[in-house]
């Protein structure tokens, strides 16, 4: 062995060359190595050795952790995840149909209100009973000859006439499609009319009965009359081949009220 010019190396030994990556000569402990190799003078291979041994170790131990940080996911961990985000969306569907179909049940009940109350105030708009009758005579529904195929407006004459009325699709009182047509028995502008089917699957029943004067809650039998009625109306939605669904029923109490003499 012998110096030259403050490095060592051995007589008749050929030189090696020993590379290292770019990245292990990057790391702290790389350069320190690197520096190491060049300083030693006691047992220079050696030293030598036991860097290079420790330059090696150190980067493979930095790529390890490097390929645990960035490594990606199992099969398993998909799966699961898959899982997961499926049952959420699952939820989110079922929660925004159910807001949907609510919202359209509270938009079909208040319209069943309305043409409820509207049905209501026509009836109340007639005489207690049929002009020049008993107005406790036992009989309620239409008379004779009072068919509605001309509409409601043209075939009723009184209250009672509403008992066993029975519509579907809904029409208004002048017989026409509900939406379809005017207050004067016409139809309207094409362009505010609604589609003849809208209210196909809909119905409406009306019930007229004599109630006790004490406790106009209660029905009176059939063969009973009093000076007091109660007039009843019932909106129904029927979806698809389903039983016909109730929307909305309103009652309303009313007495008779003699002529003055």
């Amino acid at each position: 062995m012998r110096a030259r010019r403050g490095s060592w190396e051995l007589e008749g030994t050929p030189p090696r060359l020993f590379l290292v990556s770019q990245r292990c000569c990057q790391s702290r402990d790389a350069r320190r190595a690197i520096t190491l190799f060049c300083v030693s003078k006691d047992e220079p291979f050696i030293q030598m050795g036991c860097a290079m041994n420790d330059v090696i170790h150190g980067c493979t131990e930095n790529n390890r952790g490097r390929r645990d940080r960035y490594r990606g996911f199992t099969l398993v961990e998909v799966l699961v995840a898959l899982t997961i985000l499926t049952m959420a969306g699952s939820a989110l569907l079922l929660t925004t149909y159910t807001a949907m179909d609510s919202a359209t049940d509270s938009m079909d009940q208040a319209i069943a209100q309305g043409i409820a109350r509207q049905f209501l105030d026509e009836a109340m708009g007639l005489g207690y009973a049929e002009p020049g009758s008993n107005p406790l005579s036992g009989q309620l529904g239409p008379e004779e000859g009072e068919a509605i195929n001309m509409g409601r407006v043209i075939a009723f004459d009184d209250t009672d006439d509403f008992a066993g009325y029975h519509a579907t699709p809904l029409v208004d009182p002048w017989g026409k499609a509900m939406g379809t047509g005017n207050d004067q028995g016409d139809l309207r502008d094409p362009n505010f009319q609604l589609s003849s089917s809208h209210f196909k699957n809909w119905e409406l029943k009306s019930t007229v009965v004599y109630v006790d004067e004490t406790n106009p809650e209660e029905s009176l039998p059939a063969e009973s009359t009093s000076g007091m009625r109660a007039i009843e109306v019932s909106i129904y939605k029927r979806q698809g081949d389903d039983a016909a669904r109730l929307l909305f029923t309103m009652r309303r109490v009313y007495s008779h009220v003699p002529s003055p003499q």
